[in-house]
């Protein structure tokens, strides 16, 4: 009877086994088709509408990943953060625009540790704050300050040049990803990055065109009163 027992139980953690791995292949091909979906979502999208589809993309990721908020902080000088989207479900207590108003013009090298990551290009995975080390005392203390629980910060890199980064927030209950999951919000995280290199060199295209029709127009126009100044 007893070895009959013993049995069934190691058919039960088999089971068991076989549900968790079976769940876990079918978030990784989810995560696969969400990243498919962001990718295909901005080809020959026009740059009026990058905004809007980046912000519908974001709260797909936070949906999906069971986040609380998504946001991508761009700093160009490599610091100070002077543009941010974002979304973030709705949260009692939680003013989400209230803590983007407060980030905005942050000089992110206040974060002594976590700055020195993302120069090397290097993700911070804190699924606890508990599990940072000694080193990194001081950013827990201003993360836990902001209402911080976990977060995922991966760098966005443009033309190998920190840029930004994209930081996956939750601040009521903490939350944890596998290699796979980490991977993959690497690899949507690279697409963000693609999608804004693109919409920052077709903004400059238009910049430049817009210079050039101006010149030439004020050349127009001073052409003609010289002409009609040498007819006089």
């Amino acid at each position: 009877m007893q070895d009959k027992d013993l049995i069934i139980e190691e058919q039960k953690r088999e089971i068991e086994e076989l549900r968790k791995l079976k769940t876990e292949f079918q978030r990784k091909g989810k995560i696969e088709e969400l990243a498919t979906r962001i990718s295909t979502r901005f080809i020959n999208l026009p740059l009026e509408e990058i905004e809007s589809n980046l912000e519908a993309s974001l709260k797909e990721i936070v949906n999906f990943a069971g986040l609380e908020t998504c946001t991508v902080n761009l700093y160009p000088d490599g610091r100070r953060i002077k543009k941010i989207y974002y979304y973030g479900v709705p949260l009692k207590g939680f003013d989400w625009q209230e803590k983007v108003d407060f980030m905005m013009d942050m000089d992110i090298s206040q974060f002594t540790w976590g700055y020195g990551k993302l120069k090397n290009f290097e993700t911070l995975y804190v699924p606890d704050m508990d599990l940072l080390p000694p080193e990194a005392e001081e950013d827990k203390k201003a993360w836990q300050a902001m209402g911080m629980l976990s977060h995922l910060t991966i760098p966005l890199c443009i033309k190998n040049r920190l840029t930004g980064h994209v930081a996956f927030v939750n601040s009521t209950r903490a939350i944890s990803y596998s290699k796979e999951e980490l991977m993959l919000l690497k690899l949507i995280t690279e697409i963000i990055a693609g999608v804004l290199d693109r919409k920052d060199m077709e903004e400059r295209i238009l910049y430049r065109v817009g210079i050039e029709h101006l010149v030439t127009s004020i050349s127009s126009r001073f052409i003609s009163i010289i002409s009609i100044i040498l007819s006089l």
